[in-house]
């Protein structure tokens, strides 16, 4: 077998020279790239050193060659347009492209290496050993080697590898390094005839034999019908279904009559399951009509993405569906992305009802290994339409004729919990124009940026103003606590119109859905008589109660406590929560409606796709009446018997500090309103709050989405914000606030060198203080006309600039372009 090596050439060289490798190689290599060339002699890299040196910008000692062992994949697993993608991420979102592939790729064909420990070739005195080496040695006389976590444990060390190595110099073990990637083929044993019973009349004198051994008779009987279905039974198969025993297969298979073999299962098949929804749905003259007009739009050039504008209920998902069957009659498979991974059951029984096994699925929920399986299937076109979430916009398509963007406004689009920072949304739009592949963008309320991108003619647009089956949109009731309070109308939680309301759909048996985003049961506890508030010890926020769990934990880094009756600080038994969580509205409603059928969707009671899906087949199954939850309750669901929303405290979403929180309460308002009445039932919502002249009320009880638009641009205007500008934000953390703080004086005065007064900053997020880590951050405001490269550039060579200070350089800086 010819071996190989690659080839590591040096980068000072001119980037559009190509040097010829002597003939023995048979190739070209491209100046600053690697390579791979056959294995050879001294003699042979002599040559190809000598070849490289002729240009006169090469350094001979830049030139590295080293060994390649093995070849991890037998074929490629990412494409040429997953690659472009990754380096443009890269640059756009300033990051490095390994951060961009650690996020794309599943785990399971992520490279991982293992380090063992072997027995050397040179046998130690007694006296020479050490008590932790002796244990290390002495593992090794009963087994082949030593994993490093099991040396850890041995020798009684967090990081046993400087002593490992010591060992190896003396010779006394040898350590291996292996490099794999974790994914294996999922098999099981079945069992088939050998060779020697290929004709009938062999098998029936098998059989003949066998008639004094009914058991062994009955055994081969199974066999022989399962391999005329065209299956093969598995042990277990044989064992529960037809009562076969082990030694009875055993004998068998001395006799040569059955063979075991392995065969490969496939994990995705479990996936498959689904509820067929009704069929032959037809979309109305109206929507035809968005339909051709969205299809026209597809077949101009230049190509533009396109904004489906629908109010909900509108039968967007019925326009989806037909576009989908049109370019998988094309030959072209489609991306179909949603903001939640607990919207993809009710999507997915659609699109399997109408597309059968050509649909996949593809969210974080499924272990490594069936993703593994899943982007295999997307590779090889199989899977001709995927339905998933962010993540799934790194799949390895090879066809991809049509991208949707279901639900495009919607936050859940961003990752902003680790790097790379990025938008699936903007992803997909790059993805569209660079290789000129169609995309909608659908929604009820269109993004700030997208609704201008789109009146700028930059996007083009198509409208459904009518809800599907002459459905009324839902009536809704906006109601003032301030009120309910001053004259003692409340109880508990609930309003007397709302109490009133919900008995009302119970006793008609519609049902009714609960929102209120805040999970557990209230968001802290105090002492009425200290006035002491339990603080997370590693981040700057109160612990969140969760009650069923008798627990005061901390959403940011996982730290919790039991709950105590006494307060932590002066010990009095006066502890109050405060807040209302989504498990204290379904302790309340228990209380209030006890024989009400009660479920909760948020983070807590959804930890794994069946649950989820359990939870909406209630609902669609009418054996849930009062479904209580946070923004997963929201977004894109669709139960016909809904007939009342109720918002316990929308006062929360009006007034977090950022710019967008007016949006992004209009549009999760909106949304949380379209789940009512969404058949001929007209809905009702009622909102409680405390501030109900708040313009938001105005334009959601007029659904007068476009009058929130115009005063939204008209204001961002004014104080230059996106779509009017763009945005990049520095974090910097570190775990002393003092050294925080003088770096971060120090860049700001980099920075406003180079941005002048677009430099907001420095100053402390919301949440100060996570896992120990102390933040300040910068927002530097971008004009639209700039050159996003040069931003970039100028931006990097400040903190190149600001790391040449040594006592800044172990104080964490995190990029977020568009954040």
């Amino acid at each position: 077998m010819t071996k190989y090596a690659q080839v590591i050439l040096p980068l000072a060289v001119k980037s559009d020279f190509t040097y010829q490798i002597p003939e023995m190689l048979e190739g070209q290599i491209m100046v600053g790239c690697r390579v791979v060339v056959p294995f050879g002699n001294q003699k042979l890299y002599t040559g190809l050193v000598k070849s490289i040196s002729s240009e006169p910008q090469a350094e001979v000692s830049s030139v590295k060659i080293k060994s390649i062992e093995s070849v991890l994949d037998a074929a490629p697993v990412v494409t040429e347009k997953q690659l472009e993608l990754w380096a443009w991420m890269a640059s756009y979102y300033v990051c490095a492209e390994g951060e961009i592939m650690l996020t794309a790729l599943p785990g399971g064909l992520k490279p991982q290496s293992a380090i063992w420990v072997y027995p050397g070739d040179v046998l130690p005195a007694p006296k020479e050993v050490k008590n932790k080496e002796w244990y290390i040695l002495q593992t090794l006389e009963s087994q082949a080697r030593i994993s490093i976590p099991q040396a850890s444990e041995l020798m009684q060390v967090k990081n046993p590898l400087l002593p490992l190595k010591q060992m190896e110099a003396k010779g006394w073990i040898r350590l291996e390094y292996e490099m794999g990637v974790p994914y294996k083929v999922k098999t099981r044993t079945v069992w088939g005839l050998t060779d020697r019973l290929q004709a009938d009349e062999d098998i029936s004198k098998v059989l003949n034999e066998l008639s004094k051994h009914p058991k062994q008779e009955a055994a081969l009987l199974h066999i022989i019908a399962a391999g005329y279905q065209g299956k093969k039974l598995s042990t277990r198969e044989l064992k529960d279904q037809h009562q076969v025993s082990a030694s009875a297969l055993q004998t068998l298979v001395k006799k040569f009559i059955i063979q075991a073999e392995e065969e490969v299962i496939d994990r995705t098949q479990k996936l498959a399951g689904f509820r067929k929804r009704g069929e032959g749905e037809q979309l109305f003259d109206w929507q035809q009509q968005a339909l051709h007009l969205i299809n026209q739009y597809f077949s101009e050039i230049p190509l533009k993405p396109t904004l489906l504008e629908g109010i909900t209920g509108s039968g967007k998902t019925l326009i989806y569906l037909e576009l989908i069957r049109q370019k998988i009659q094309e030959g072209l498979q489609v991306l179909y992305l949603l903001p939640e991974i607990n919207l993809t059951p009710q999507v997915i029984n659609r699109l399997r009802t109408a597309f059968g096994d050509k649909v996949g699925i593809y969210h974080s929920r499924f272990s490594e290994q069936e993703r593994v399986e899943i982007w295999h299937k997307v590779l090889t076109g199989v899977y001709e339409v995927v339905v998933g979430v962010r993540s799934a916009i790194f799949l390895p398509f090879e066809q991809l004729g049509l991208i949707i963007v279901d639900e495009e406004h919607d936050s859940s689009f961003r990752q902003s919990e680790k790097v790379p920072y990025y938008h699936a949304r903007n992803l997909a739009l790059w993805y569209g124009n660079h290789w000129k592949v169609p995309v909608l963008l659908g929604t009820a309320t269109p993004a700030v940026e997208t609704a201008w991108a789109a009146k700028e003619g930059k996007f083009h647009s198509v409208q459904l103003n009518r809800r599907a089956l002459d459905a009324i949109p839902p009536m809704i009731d906006i109601i003032d606590l301030n009120h309910q309070h001053k004259f003692k109308l409340s109880n508990g939680i609930f309003s007397d119109r709302m109490e009133a309301a919900i008995q009302a759909a119970l006793d008609k048996k519609e049902q009714v859905i609960l929102f209120q985003n805040r999970r557990g049961y209230a968001p802290y506890q105090i002492c009425r008589k200290c006035g002491h508030i339990p603080q997370c010890i590693y981040c700057d926020i109160s612990l969140t109660l969760h009650k069923q769990a008798k627990e005061l934990k901390c959403h940011y880094c996982g730290y919790g406590h039991q709950v105590s009756l006494r307060c932590e600080q002066c010990g009095a038994l006066e502890v109050e929560t405060e807040g209302i969580g989504t498990e204290k509205i379904e302790e309340e409603i228990h209380r209030v409606f006890p024989t009400a059928r009660v479920d909760r969707m948020d983070q807590d009671s959804v930890k794994s796709r069946s649950a989820a899906e359990r939870l909406i087949e209630k609902m669609e199954l009418g054996e849930t009446d009062i479904l209580v939850g946070t923004q997963m309750v929201a977004k894109g669901l669709d139960f016909e018997k809904v007939s009342l929303v109720g918002v316990l405290l929308a006062d929360p979403l009006l007034f977090y500090p950022d710019f967008r929180s007016r949006e992004h309460a209009m549009q999760l308002l909106s949304q949380v309103a379209g789940r009512a009445g969404r058949r001929r039932i007209q809905g009702q919502v009622m909102i409680q709050t405390r501030q109900p002249h708040h313009p938001v009320f105005t334009w959601l009880k007029d659904g007068d989405y476009k009058g929130f638009l115009e005063e939204e641009w008209k204001v961002r205007q004014e104080l230059s914000y996106p779509p009017f500008c763009r945005l990049i934000r520095l974090e910097l953390r570190h775990k002393d606030a003092v050294r925080l703080g003088n770096s971060a004086r120090a860049l700001e005065h980099i920075l406003r060198k180079i941005f002048d007064r677009s430099v907001l900053g420095p100053e402390p997020p919301p949440i100060s203080r996570v896992r120990s880590e102390f933040r300040l951050q910068f927002l530097i405001k971008i004009s639209n006309k700039a050159s996003p490269d040069g931003v970039r550039k100028q931006l990097l060579t400040g903190l190149e600039n600001w790391y040449k200070h040594t006592e800044y350089g172990n104080v964490r800086v995190w990029i977020e372009v568009d954040p």
